[in-house]
């Protein structure tokens, strides 16, 4: 018990106490975040609100118009991003915090470990003491970029000591060909209790999910577990598959003819309790940098109005349809000449 505990001591000192993929964007940013930088408070939005939507749209046209990056639109665009499990967008955002290494500290334990926005933060981009029972959210690693077509890319992140009521822990997340992998361990204190969510490689859904290689029954529920002095790491495990797409309903990354002449049609069925929200969203969409005739049709049996068809009337597929339909307003609106 005792080698076991000074190995574990061992490791936790040798290693660095936060690993990014070596060669990324988000690796050079995050690298100049030390000797001290003190993290700057700054608001944003509930995540998915209708406050949301419409400063995502307001950040949106800023971005657009913006000669340089600005730090703080780029911060609130990354956790719109991020509430979305658009990773590879949110890391880009990130990217562009770098200007503003105070902000880009407040902003970096968002996704690493995956705190909530009113988690205490230390210095230097790192999360503070959290307290006992936490839920936290991780993303999922930067990627380069450089897999081929169709195959996931190997990649993971670490940060070496998390303070967790009086207990420690480590934290590595990897991602896999087949899976994420979550792997925690207790570095130092007393026994502590978390719950993760794992995160899923983006066009992929989570088929099963795994405490220490047993099987649970919940799918993007947070994992509970309690970490002991002198016992052996834990791993939170994720299957991945692809997931099934609708071709005919995918939102392409240009704006379509037919979009641009008749707009976005956002279609529900009659009595959805999220209408209010959704006449929200397309609201935003009426606004710069889109601009588009958007509009909410309850379906009532009768032929719909011309436009670009949104199908919003399944809440289990409502959230992935709508981070896939801001992700392509965003390249089309950021990669647009200004």
């Amino acid at each position: 018990m005792l080698l076991v505990l000074l190995a574990l001591c061992a490791l936790a000192q040798d290693a660095p106490p936060r690993v990014l993929p070596e060669g990324t964007n988000a690796e050079r940013t995050a690298a100049a975040l030390h000797g001290g930088v003190v993290a700057k408070a700054f608001a944003a939005p509930a995540p998915g609100s209708a406050e949301a939507w419409k400063g995502w749209a307001a950040d949106l046209e800023l971005a657009r118009k913006a000669k340089e990056p600005d730090p703080a639109c780029e911060a609130r665009l990354a956790l719109f991003a991020l509430a979305q499990q658009r990773w590879n967008e949110a890391w880009s955002h990130f990217e562009r915090t770098g200007a503003d290494p105070a902000l880009c500290a407040a902003l970096l334990p968002r996704f690493l470990p995956g705190v909530a926005a009113d988690a205490a933060l230390a210095k230097d981009g790192f999360a503070g003491a959290l307290p006992d029972g936490c839920v936290l959210r991780p993303s999922l690693p930067p990627a380069k970029g450089d897999a081929p077509q169709g195959r996931i890319e190997r990649r993971e992140m670490k940060l070496a000591r998390l303070a967790v009521g009086k207990g420690f822990v480590s934290l590595r997340i990897a991602v896999e060909y087949d899976g994420v992998t979550l792997e925690l361990a207790h570095v130092g204190g007393e026994s502590c209790k978390l719950a993760l969510v794992l995160p899923c490689e983006q066009g992929y859904q989570l088929a099963n999910e795994y405490i220490d290689w047993y099987v649970q029954e919940t799918h993007g529920a947070p994992l509970v577990l309690e970490l002991k002095p002198g016992e052996d790491s834990h791993t939170l495990y994720g299957r991945v598959e692809p997931k099934p797409i609708r071709g005919p309903e995918r939102v392409p990354e240009k704006l379509p003819a037919l979009a641009a002449r008749e707009g976005l049609v956002l279609e529900l069925f009659p009595g959805d309790p999220e209408e209010a929200l959704v006449s929200s969203i397309a609201e935003s969409l009426r606004t710069p940098p889109l601009a588009l005739a958007a509009r909410v049709r309850i379906r009532d049996g009768k032929p719909g109005p011309g436009g670009l068809r949104i199908d919003l009337t399944q809440p289990g597929e409502r959230a992935q349809r709508l981070a896939d339909l801001s992700a392509a307003i965003e390249r089309f609106v950021l990669a647009a000449p200004h």
